[in-house]
Protein backbone atom coordinates (compact mmCIF):
# COMPACT_ATOMS: atom_id res chain seq x y z
CA UNK A 1 0.00 0.00 0.00
CA UNK A 2 1.28 3.16 -1.20
CA UNK A 3 1.38 6.67 1.26
CA UNK A 4 -1.55 7.76 -1.16
CA UNK A 5 -4.00 4.58 -1.06
CA UNK A 6 -6.02 3.95 2.27
CA UNK A 7 -7.73 0.69 2.91
CA UNK A 8 -11.37 0.66 3.04
CA UNK A 9 -12.30 -0.85 6.28
CA UNK A 10 -16.17 -1.83 6.28
CA UNK A 11 -18.66 -0.17 9.24
CA UNK A 12 -20.12 -2.54 11.31
CA UNK A 13 -24.03 -2.36 11.02
CA UNK A 14 -25.90 -1.35 13.99
CA UNK A 15 -27.61 -3.71 15.59
CA UNK A 16 -31.44 -3.27 15.81
CA UNK A 17 -33.02 -3.43 19.18
CA UNK A 18 -35.25 -6.19 19.45
CA UNK A 19 -38.28 -5.97 22.01
CA UNK A 20 -38.84 -9.76 21.95
CA UNK A 21 -42.04 -11.16 23.26
CA UNK A 22 -43.29 -12.90 26.22
CA UNK A 23 -44.45 -16.30 26.74
CA UNK A 24 -48.11 -15.59 27.27
CA UNK A 25 -47.84 -13.26 24.46
CA UNK A 26 -46.57 -16.12 22.19
CA UNK A 27 -49.12 -18.61 23.57
CA UNK A 28 -52.11 -16.29 22.84
CA UNK A 29 -50.57 -15.81 19.39
CA UNK A 30 -50.60 -19.37 18.44
CA UNK A 31 -54.20 -20.07 20.53
CA UNK A 32 -55.09 -17.32 18.38
CA UNK A 33 -53.50 -18.85 15.01
CA UNK A 34 -55.03 -22.47 16.06
CA UNK A 35 -51.38 -24.09 17.61
CA UNK A 36 -50.70 -25.36 20.87
CA UNK A 37 -49.07 -23.93 23.80
CA UNK A 38 -46.30 -26.58 23.59
CA UNK A 39 -45.79 -25.56 20.40
CA UNK A 40 -45.78 -21.54 21.45
CA UNK A 41 -42.78 -22.80 24.00
CA UNK A 42 -40.53 -24.80 21.64
CA UNK A 43 -40.94 -21.55 19.66
CA UNK A 44 -40.30 -18.99 22.08
CA UNK A 45 -37.59 -21.03 23.99
CA UNK A 46 -35.95 -21.88 20.58
CA UNK A 47 -35.19 -18.32 19.60
CA UNK A 48 -34.53 -16.93 23.53
CA UNK A 49 -31.71 -19.33 22.81
CA UNK A 50 -30.58 -17.43 19.43
CA UNK A 51 -30.98 -14.06 20.91
CA UNK A 52 -34.14 -13.88 18.40
CA UNK A 53 -32.02 -13.34 15.49
CA UNK A 54 -32.58 -15.48 12.18
CA UNK A 55 -30.73 -16.85 9.35
CA UNK A 56 -28.01 -18.42 11.98
CA UNK A 57 -27.69 -15.44 13.85
CA UNK A 58 -26.85 -13.46 10.95
CA UNK A 59 -29.86 -10.89 10.81
CA UNK A 60 -32.39 -9.43 13.98
CA UNK A 61 -35.88 -10.89 14.04
CA UNK A 62 -38.12 -7.81 12.65
CA UNK A 63 -41.57 -9.72 12.90
CA UNK A 64 -41.92 -13.01 15.46
CA UNK A 65 -45.55 -13.08 14.28
CA UNK A 66 -44.22 -13.95 10.92
CA UNK A 67 -41.79 -16.20 12.14
CA UNK A 68 -44.45 -17.39 14.54
CA UNK A 69 -46.65 -17.89 11.26
CA UNK A 70 -43.94 -19.75 9.35
CA UNK A 71 -43.12 -22.14 12.67
CA UNK A 72 -47.03 -22.98 12.22
CA UNK A 73 -46.92 -23.71 8.78
CA UNK A 74 -43.95 -26.09 8.85
CA UNK A 75 -45.54 -27.95 11.46
CA UNK A 76 -48.62 -28.56 10.04
CA UNK A 77 -46.26 -29.33 6.80
CA UNK A 78 -44.67 -32.15 8.78
CA UNK A 79 -47.79 -33.51 9.74
CA UNK A 80 -49.25 -34.17 6.07
CA UNK A 81 -46.15 -35.72 4.78
CA UNK A 82 -46.28 -37.85 8.05
CA UNK A 83 -42.36 -36.71 9.13
CA UNK A 84 -42.77 -35.76 12.31
CA UNK A 85 -42.87 -39.43 13.88
CA UNK A 86 -40.68 -40.30 16.88
CA UNK A 87 -37.49 -42.11 15.93
CA UNK A 88 -35.81 -44.85 17.59
CA UNK A 89 -32.15 -44.56 16.72
CA UNK A 90 -31.68 -47.82 18.91
CA UNK A 91 -33.20 -50.02 16.27
CA UNK A 92 -30.97 -50.80 13.12
CA UNK A 93 -31.48 -49.50 9.73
Amino acid sequence: MTTGERKQVARKKERVSVNPPGIPEVKAFFTGEQSTDTEALKFFNHYTANGWTIGCGKADMLDWQASARKWILNITSREKTGNNQEKNYNEPL
